[in-house]
């Protein structure tokens, strides 16, 4: 499985970035471009954790904001085909995303303030994977399960009809 696409919003300097990646791809700009927050919304796409986020984490420090970092995959192999299947867009690609919004009044938590993954750790439309990251995704939602976190999975198309 090959990331192909990136959407990132609301996260540090990046208002709405859309990213295509090619099969080589270098991130070169000025001091303060954002280059480093590209990196690091990856880190968030991939190995997810609030304990990474802070104001300085939203977009001009508005905590009113969802951040999102959004993957779409795609070149997937024929394990990951049949493994992801119900998950797999209608191209046949694969996408991961990663919200985070500041915590809400009234959430059960010993201290006020903080951050808290919306939806879930993963999101998933109908997408699709490759060999490590296809292991990744399957101890995500293992992890997911332990954690008592939501997932929110759209179902494939064939069965909305």
């Amino acid at each position: 499985m090959k990331l192909s696409w990136v959407r990132i919003e609301n996260f540090r300097n990046c208002r709405n970035v859309e990213l295509r990646i090619g099969q080589i791809h270098a991130i070169v700009g000025s001091n303060n471009a954002g280059k480093s927050t590209i990196l690091k919304a990856l880190d968030l796409l991939f190995n997810p954790s609030v304990s990474k986020i802070s104001e300085e984490s939203f977009w001009h420090r508005r905590t009113d904001l969802i951040i999102r970092v959004e993957g779409k995959f795609t070149g997937l192999s024929e394990n990951e085909i049949d493994s992801l299947k119900p998950y797999l867009r209608y191209d046949g690609s694969f996408h991961l995303a990663r919200t985070v919004s500041p915590k809400t009044a009234g959430n059960d938590d010993e201290s006020p303030g903080g951050y808290e993954e919306l939806l879930s750790n993963v999101v998933f439309w109908n997408s699709g994977s490759s060999g490590g990251l296809l292991d990744s995704v399957h101890e995500l939602l293992a992890l997911q399960k332990q954690r008592d976190l939501l997932m929110a999975v759209e179902p494939p198309p064939a069965a909305l009809g």
